[in-house]
């Protein structure tokens, strides 16, 4: 497909890109080239809006050493395709011509997985979002997180909507080298179930139908542990 239909097609998408970038960059979640973000293009990519080819996974993604505030601004330079099709090795697609050969992020394992669930469990949900909110990582390695029941009960009691925008609440995912096959299987069974999960000492992940949704979950969460560290006090 030439780099203007490309383009075309994935508009939209792009747009969304943008402006959770930026806003990922505005609330300093994603320092130097933190970060990863998804989309499941499938829809867009084989011409009909309920389409999923059986073993077939394209995906709009993050490519290795971008910066949010880069993608912000231009996102085709900061993003490509991955096609990954069963039993074979993943396709790398650039979308635009100045970056012929993109990497993709160094969290690739972790995404495909986790798309691959969501298409089981949850296939309205194309977006998946990978953050470094300070708040997270350090209530990822407080006292609260040694135990899922306990983090949930006790961010829900000090931030209430958290049932209600999350009722299936917050998975909690051990420390696993970042980018690793064990940290994307950990993370794949998580959000099974959840579509929040935090990773000790490293951040987040979420899911949603698109990026705004995913980015509105994690700032929800963000904000139940700024309050509880607030009462800690």
């Amino acid at each position: 497909m030439a780099e203007p239909e490309v383009l075309t097609r994935l508009k939209h998408a792009l747009k969304s890109v943008r402006r959770v970038a930026g806003w990922l960059w505005d609330r300093g979640w994603a320092e130097w080239g933190a970060g990863n973000i998804s989309v499941n293009i499938n829809h867009l990519i084989y011409d009909s809006p309920e389409v999923e080819k059986p073993g077939v996974l394209s995906l709009l993604i993050s490519t290795s050493g971008s910066r949010m505030r880069q993608m912000a601004k231009k996102p085709e330079n900061q993003l490509c395709i991955v096609n990954i099709e069963t039993g074979q090795e993943p396709v790398i697609v650039p979308i635009a011509k100045s970056y012929p050969t993109p990497v993709p992020t160094s969290e690739l394992h972790s995404h495909v997985l986790v798309h691959e669930t969501l298409l089981k469990y949850r296939p309205e949900h194309k977006a998946v979002l990978h953050t470094h909110p300070a708040e997270i990582i350090a209530l990822s390695q407080s006292a609260l997180a040694s135990n899922e029941k306990t983090l949930n009960e006790k961010l829900c009691a000090v931030l209430p909507e958290l049932k209600i925008y999350l009722p299936e609440g917050i998975a909690l995912v051990p420390f696993f080298e970042p980018g690793s096959i064990e940290l994307a299987r950990a993370s794949a069974q998580s959000l099974s179930g959840h579509r929040v999960a935090i990773w000790e000492k490293h951040g987040i992940m979420a899911t949603g139908p698109d990026l705004e949704e995913a980015f509105d979950a994690v700032d929800l969460v963000v904000k139940a542990a700024k309050v509880w560290f607030m009462l800690e006090k």
